[in-house]
Formats: C-alpha cells, sequence, structure tokens
C-alpha cells in the first residue's frame, strides 16, 4: 500500500513563487491592443503567451517584418508594439522610423526587444523613436512590469478600456 497526502484549498509553494514573480497591475482586465514584430515564430508565440497570460483580454497581432507592422499599425487601433530590431526584410530601426512618421504610430508605445548588445546599434533603435528598450532573453516579470508602464504613461488609444 502506497499513501500520500495532497493539500487541498491551499497554494503550493510552486504557486506562492509563480505568483510572487507576476507583478501586480490595474490593467489585466483591460481589452488592450498589441502588435509582436519579430521574424521569429517562437519568439512571437512566447510573446503572445505571455501577454494573453497577463491580459486574457487583449487582442494580438503579429508580424514578421517592419512592413508588416506597418500595415497593422495603419489597420488597427494598437496600444502597444512589441519591436525585434534585426529582421529579414525591414528591420525594427527603419519600421519604428517609418510608424513614427505616421499619423497612428506617432503617440502609439513602442517597446524594442533584441538581443543585439551593440552600443552603437542600441543607441539607433532607441533614437528610432522606442519609448522603451529591453534585451532578450528578458525577465517575464520584468517585461509585463514594463509593458504595464508603458500602457498606463500613454494616451490610450480606441483599442484599450
Amino acid at each position: 500500500n502506497v499513501w500520500f497526502t495532497l493539500p487541498v484549498g491551499t497554494p503550493t509553494r510552486a504557486q506562492e513563487q509563480h505568483a510572487a514573480l507576476a507583478p501586480r497591475t490595474h490593467t489585466a482586465a483591460s481589452t488592450w491592443c498589441f502588435a509582436i514584430v519579430d521574424d521569429h515564430p517562437i519568439n512571437r508565440l512566447l510573446l503572445r503567451q505571455v501577454l494573453l497570460s497577463h491580459w486574457p483580454n487583449a487582442t494580438v497581432h503579429e508580424a514578421e517584418d517592419g512592413d508588416q507592422a506597418i500595415a497593422l499599425v495603419n489597420q488597427h487601433a494598437l496600444d502597444l508594439v512589441l519591436m525585434d530590431m534585426v529582421m529579414a526584410g525591414m528591420d525594427g530601426i527603419d519600421a519604428t522610423q517609418a510608424i513614427r512618421a505616421t499619423a497612428a504610430g506617432a503617440q502609439l508605445a513602442i517597446l524594442g526587444l533584441t538581443a543585439n548588445i551593440h552600443p552603437p546599434d542600441l543607441a539607433n533603435f532607441k533614437a528610432a523613436g522606442l519609448d522603451r528598450i529591453m534585451l532578450k532573453p528578458f525577465e517575464r516579470a520584468q517585461l509585463l512590469e514594463t509593458i504595464e508602464t508603458m500602457l498606463t504613461s500613454q494616451p490610450r488609444s480606441a483599442g484599450g478600456s
């Protein structure tokens, strides 16, 4: 015979640790509209899962390059764009500059994400019109806190509530 005890109604240590890592936010129930721009499908999938796990009512659009990102900005009332720097086709630097030149993108929150640590490249990316920049691989909690700060400090688009 094998006997074991299962805790009922109390969180496990792993659940408590996971909850402690998740930032406390006031916007989790909001209907944000995000765009993820990255040429790697796995990166887009990971970001989509992180966003929707925290903002389950959000809409998430995806683009593989800068040209698709510009189209998304023109087609949707986005609240925030997560922009990769190095992509095939139009890169994140050129895409960010082009988005900032549009009426829809002038005030749009744009978070740059990159694994490139070369200071001149990072400076060019930031100067293209980013609001913030984070290095990959990112920590989930730090990413969520950064996005939360960006969302609550930007004017709301027609997509957020």
